[in-house]
Formats: C-alpha cells, sequence, structure tokens
C-alpha cells in the first residue's frame, strides 16, 4: 500500500481529524493534506514519520510499528507525483499528442488529465496511470522525436513503453529546470533599447511583402517546426531580392 493509503487507514482507525493530527504533530493542515492526497510525501528519515506514528499509535500497535510500515511504504514508492507531472506535460508537448485521443484510449476523461497535468489532481493508481499513458504511446506514436527523447531506435512496443515509463517516472527534471530558470533570467537581464541600438534598427528597411502571401502562418510541434523552416527556405528561394541570407538551425529536416 503506498503511503497516502497507509496514513489515511491509520487516521480512520485512530478516528481523528486531520486539523487533531495537525495540532498534535506540529505538521501544518496543508502539508497533512497532501500526504493524503499523495501530491507530498515525507522523507523516510525525517522526523514527521515519527511524530505520525506516535499520535496514530494505539492499544496493540506500538508506534515503532507504524513508523516501520511508513518508511517501508515511502521505500518502495517509486514515483514522485511532480516528477511524473512536469515530465508528462514536456512528453505531450515534444510529442504533440492529442490529449483527448490519448485519454478516450486509456480510458480516462480528458479534462481529468488536465487536471493532473496543471498539478491539481493526482492519480489515485500513479503506477496503472503512468502505464496505461506509455502503452498508448508506445502503440500509437509514429516518429522521430520518441526515439530522439529516449536515446534508442528500437521497435517493439513493449521495449518502447518500457523505457518511456523509466523516463516518465524517474526522469530527472533538474536539469530542466535550471535551464527554465535561466532562461527566465536571461529574459529579465534583456535590454531592449541596447538591443535596438546593437543592431541599428532605426536604418533598417523593412521590407513589403507581395499582395497575395500570408501576412502570418502558424505551425505547432515540432514537425511544424520543421515544416516552418522549410517554407522560409521556399519563400527564400522563390523570393526576387538578391541579398545574401544566412540560415543556422540544430534542428534536423527533412523534405
Amino acid at each position: 500500500m503506498s503511503f497516502s493509503g497507509l496514513l489515511n487507514q491509520y487516521i480512520d482507525e485512530a478516528g481523528c481529524t486531520a486539523k487533531e493530527l495537525s495540532m498534535a504533530t506540529g505538521i501544518s493542515d496543508a502539508e497533512i493534506s497532501r500526504y493524503r492526497s499523495g501530491q507530498r510525501a515525507p522523507k523516510a528519515d525525517g522526523p514527521q514519520i515519527r511524530l505520525l506514528a506516535r499520535v496514530l499509535a494505539r492499544d496493540g500497535l506500538r508506534a515503532e510499528q507504524i513508523e516501520r510500515e511508513f518508511i517501508d511504504a515511502l521505500t518502495q514508492d517509486e514515483i514522485d507525483p511532480e516528477v511524473f507531472r512536469l515530465n508528462l506535460n514536456t512528453l505531450i508537448t515534444m510529442l504533440n499528442l492529442n490529449v483527448a485521443r490519448m485519454a478516450r484510449a486509456i480510458g480516462y476523461d480528458a479534462s481529468y488529465i488536465s487536471k493532473i497535468r496543471s498539478g491539481q489532481r493526482t492519480p489515485q493508481d500513479l503506477e496503472t496511470f503512468a502505464t496505461y499513458i506509455c502503452q498508448h504511446v508506445a502503440k500509437n506514436y509514429q516518429g522521430s522525436e520518441l526515439g530522439e527523447l529516449l536515446h534508442c531506435d528500437e521497435a517493439d512496443e513493449e521495449v518502447v513503453a518500457r523505457r518511456l515509463r523509466q523516463w516518465l517516472t524517474q526522469h530527472d527534471v533538474e536539469t530542466a529546470a535550471d535551464t527554465t530558470g535561466s532562461f527566465l533570467q536571461k529574459l529579465d537581464d534583456f535590454d531592449l533599447e541596447e538591443y535596438l541600438e546593437a543592431v541599428h534598427f532605426h536604418q533598417i528597411k523593412v521590407p513589403t511583402l507581395p499582395k497575395g502571401l500570408p501576412r502570418t502562418k502558424i505551425y505547432y510541434g515540432l514537425d511544424g517546426f520543421k515544416t516552418a523552416q522549410l517554407d522560409m527556405l521556399r519563400a527564400t528561394a522563390f523570393s526576387s531580392a538578391r541579398d545574401e541570407v544566412f540560415f543556422s538551425s540544430n534542428m534536423p529536416m527533412a523534405a
């Protein structure tokens, strides 16, 4: 049984409320609520475990036994809900997955998955939910991005699903978080006036588009990003302008 399930069971057996448990242990109401929902769990070697066990102990069941069961449950829990949530969002964005179609395929409501992605909900059975997601993607997704994500060219669905599940549930998100933080820091440091002066913006002549050509076109996903580059190359090749053009990209492009 998971730590959250075990905690709820002992709370029911002790006949105490979450507020009473909070007052007796010194752990905040919000933190205990997160423990009970599975959104967060204390560290196996943290002081919260001993406090909870001491308060929930009753006749015939010693605090040491409850503490040991809590620690065993925490040790067996492999999936961090927050790690899973962040990686699920990364997976859906990178592969441009159709969430509504995926929800129908795995038997979940699309709005429920949206709440999981936003952190409002956590699946009661995270193990099963993660397995269904990976099996669906391995069976239905067609594209090179999944192989690039998992660093493999394996075609066997079972192998892909197993590797994807390992990435989805155990992949370290600290790098992604650091990258986001670094980007936001650079964004804060960006000086628009300095940039405009450096590129001599006031001297730039704005070209006009020929009549009949669309001024804006929106592309989505990695495939859309590749298509956008190819469309830009075609537009440049057929242009009557004679100025030199330099393109640089680290994304693979295929016609």
